[in-house]
């Protein structure tokens, strides 16, 4: 009788213990609080904290339209005094080729008067009969003062507007040699041959250009010269 009460007990006792090992395997890890609060924690476990703080993006995580070329306020008047010598070299050209007949001048009797006269080569009535080459070569001469335009740091505006009318000038006889295979030359000098809007922003340009170039250079020859301040 007393062996079976003991065999019972033990039994009884073995099915508790096995319990609380069971709640307290599935029982989850506590957090570590803060001060003030309860530090308790089951198995030595902490739990991770899921409000850690994120790692700070770095500049080449940036979206890449953030990185794209904007387009500066000096280069938008690049591009605006540019076109601006386009259309008025293309309209004064539509404008002598419909009021003017054909080697015809106005007003005759003065020194300095507009004619209508082609052309099929370079300014001032040079390289004639080289259309193909000139064409090319507009191409690549436009072309390479729009990118140093752009590339350019500088923020002088005697430069910036010798390349504007330099650009201007060239893209108004390209208009003309690509869809018409000459341009019209419609102002007279005496004693100088006949031109247009578009060489005379291109000489101006060139004129512009070799000035900036030459105060440039008589600028650095002045600091060179000028003596350092004594210690």
């Amino acid at each position: 009788m007393g062996q079976r009460f003991f065999d019972r007990a033990k039994s009884l006792w073995s099915i508790q213990r096995s319990g609380l090992d069971l709640r307290a395997a599935r029982k989850p890890p506590l957090r570590v609080h803060h001060a003030g609060q309860d530090r308790s924690m089951q198995f030595d476990t902490i739990e991770p904290m899921d409000d850690a703080p994120a790692a700070e993006p770095s500049p080449s995580d940036a979206p890449r339209s953030s990185q794209r070329p904007r387009l500066r306020a000096r280069d938008a008047c690049v591009i605006a005094l540019a076109a601006a010598v386009v259309v008025l070299d293309q309209f004064t050209k539509w404008l002598v080729r419909h009021t003017l007949a054909y080697a015809d001048s106005w007003p005759s009797s003065w020194p300095v008067h507009f004619v209508h006269y082609t052309n099929n080569g370079a300014a001032f009535s040079t390289l004639q009969g080289s259309g193909p080459i000139l064409v090319v070569a507009s191409l690549l001469g436009a072309g390479g003062i729009l990118v140093y335009a752009l590339k350019s740091r500088s923020g002088d505006p005697w430069l910036l507007a010798g390349l504007s009318l330099m650009l201007g000038g060239a893209v108004g006889n390209l208009i003309d040699r690509a869809f018409n295979g000459e341009v019209v030359d419609f102002i007279q000098f005496p004693h100088f041959p006949a031109f247009n809007v578009a060489d005379s922003c291109i000489t101006i340009g060139a004129v512009l250009l070799l000035f900036t170039f030459a105060r440039g250079a008589e600028s650095r020859a002045e600091s060179k010269a000028s003596p350092a301040p004594p210690d």
